[in-house]
């Protein structure tokens, strides 16, 4: 778990909550300002996932938001239908909801760039080397990450159901 928020009660509650965990393999890391890109004036995600991939050692990647509300089973299905079918990156839809919006479901299509991050998994080999510096391109949209993986060769494939909520 990676946090960058500067909240003491959020640093606080996650602290405690991955204590009450009592899992080896589940650790905390508060970065804080490393998170904060100046080349775009704001706290990076993309800067969180890269040092979080770092503190990684499994060969499955997946970008959970703290606004986001996945099912129990995401994992389980996403890993055996990539299994099942060979995929080297996998993807579900979403249902994307704000108080400022209505509900709606998202039918991802990464290759229009119609896809969030937390609908997502792919192989560890594929991280990009280069994406440390890469704000300014990989956070335009989720969407350009997986057409450069696509383009270097991922195989791709889409868990039919719809396994997150993201707001």
């Amino acid at each position: 778990m990676v946090d960058n928020s500067d909240d003491p009660n959020s640093i606080q509650r996650n602290r405690e909550f991955v204590e009450y965990l009592k899992d080896p393999r589940i650790r905390y890391e508060h970065i804080g300002q490393r998170a904060f890109d100046p080349r775009v004036g704001i706290r990076s995600l993309y800067d969180a996932s890269e040092i979080g991939v770092t503190m990684t050692t499994k060969p499955w990647l997946c970008f959970p938001n703290c606004d986001s509300y996945y099912c129990p089973w995401f994992a389980e299905r996403m890993l055996n239908a990539a299994e099942r079918e060979n995929w080297e990156f996998v993807f579900s839809n979403i249902i994307i909801g704000r108080p400022d919006i209505e509900h709606y479901t998202l039918d991802c299509q990464p290759w229009a760039c119609a896809i969030d991050k937390t609908c997502y998994m792919f192989k560890r080999e594929w991280f990009p080397a280069e994406w440390p510096g890469k704000v300014d391109q990989y956070g335009v949209a989720d969407g350009v990450l997986v057409n450069t993986l696509v383009a270097r060769g991922i195989r791709v494939g889409k868990v039919s159901q719809v396994l997150v909520c993201h707001n």
